[in-house]
Formats: C-alpha cells, sequence, structure tokens
C-alpha cells in the first residue's frame, strides 16, 4: 500500500479508502496556500515552532484550543512518502507576527477571538507562488501532485490561481489535477458530485468516489515514469 502525505483538505479524503495517508493533516493543519504549506512541512522536519505558539499556527491546535506537541512520525512520513498531494486553493495570506496561520485564525468567529484584530491579511504574487513551489519540492523531495480547487466558471480568482498553476506546473514538470476538468474527462454529467453551496467546496460521497478514481490514475502514472 503505497505511503501518501496530504497538504490539504477534506477534499482529498477519499485517498484514505485506498492508501496509507499520513495524520499530519488530521493532527496538524488543512493548509490552503503555499506560504502556509512551507511552514507545516517545515515545522514536520525541524521542529521549528514551539508548542505554546502552535494553537495560534495550525488548524487543529486552533480548534481544540491545546498546543499540538511535535512527533519524529511527521519528518519520517514527509521522507517515506511515496506521493505527497498539495492542494492550491488561495492565493490570500494570513500572518500573526512570524508565522503563516490557518484561516480560521483570522475568519472564523468560534475560534479567532483572541487572534482576529493581530492576523494581517496579504496576498501572494505570481512570482511568489512559483518560488513557493519550488521552495515546497526542494523541502519535500519526494514526488508530488498538486491539485487545484473545485472550478466551474472560466473567470474570477479560482479560474486564475488555477490557469497559473497549471502553467507553472508544466514548466516544473509536476503532474496537475484540475478536478473538474478531469471529472468532465470521464463522466457525462457532474450532478450529484458537489455539495450544493454558494462557492463550491466539499465532494458528496458520489463525487469522493469520482475523484479517489482520479487521483488513483495519477498516483498510478507517476509509478509508471
Amino acid at each position: 500500500m503505497k505511503n501518501i502525505v496530504v497538504l490539504g483538505s477534506c477534499r482529498q479524503d477519499s485517498l484514505n479508502k485506498k492508501y496509507h495517508v499520513s495524520r499530519i493533516k488530521e493532527e496538524i493543519s488543512y493548509p490552503h496556500y503555499t506560504k502556509e504549506m512551507i511552514q507545516v512541512v517545515s515545522y514536520c522536519l525541524n521542529n521549528d515552532i514551539s508548542e505554546d505558539k502552535t494553537p495560534e499556527t495550525f488548524r487543529t491546535p486552533a480548534l481544540h484550543k491545546r498546543p499540538l506537541q511535535w512527533k519524529l512520525k511527521y519528518s519520517t512520513d514527509i521522507e517515506e512518502a511515496d506521493v505527497v498531494f498539495i492542494e492550491i486553493a488561495s492565493m490570500l495570506t494570513y500572518k500573526l507576527e512570524e508565522h503563516y496561520v490557518h484561516h480560521i485564525l483570522y475568519d472564523d468567529d468560534q475560534h479567532n477571538k483572541n487572534t482576529k484584530t493581530r492576523v494581517v491579511l496579504g496576498e501572494s504574487t505570481k512570482e511568489e507562488l512559483y518560488e513557493d513551489i519550488q521552495v515546497l519540492q526542494n523541502m519535500i523531495q519526494r514526488p508530488i501532485i498538486i491539485v487545484g480547487h473545485l472550478v466551474t466558471k472560466d473567470s474570477g480568482k479560482r479560474y486564475e490561481l488555477l490557469e497559473t498553476l497549471r502553467e507553472f506546473c508544466l514548466k516544473l514538470q509536476i503532474p496537475f489535477i484540475d478536478p473538474v476538468q478531469e471529472l468532465r474527462k470521464r463522466h457525462e454529467s457532474l450532478d450529484n458530485m458537489f455539495k450544493h453551496e454558494t462557492k463550491l467546496a466539499h465532494y458528496t460521497d458520489h463525487g469522493h468516489a469520482c475523484i479517489l478514481r482520479v487521483y488513483e490514475d495519477f498516483i498510478d502514472s507517476l509509478s509508471q515514469c
């Protein structure tokens, strides 16, 4: 069974059905932007954020309001991964003092009471995004697959990010998954694949089953290289 690390969200949960997926995502964070991902990877490899700072940095300790204890397993999971999935869903950044933090520390009223006014909002440039992807490649030193957000319109911020990622992945020879495009290749209809939301963000059980087959194809293609 292949070992997978996910730097992303619940949209990658279907991988648990077939592969051995690291607990990094569940125990540390669901990172959405590249600077946050660099910080998560650095923490996993180097244990470079003190326990007392983790509840104001990472998603899981913020949700549970208790410090996170670093584990050697986080480092070995990355070092021994067959594939690392990187889901880049935003160019927005959230910084609290010297750390890039999970967005709930700014925009979730249940978890931002002590942090919202202290978080500095920003946005990565395309140049920074390209550099960040290269940094992640160099840090991880394992095969990676980059996944875009769920995009159904040919305009807007999500579409622009998706197309930028497609371009960068082509230059850097990184496999890139445009989830909606890949699902459309394989299915006549996308009905019942996504939960009904103003902005698509979650798969239904049927959608998870369908996107898993996409992930399988991409993972298998890596094995053949």
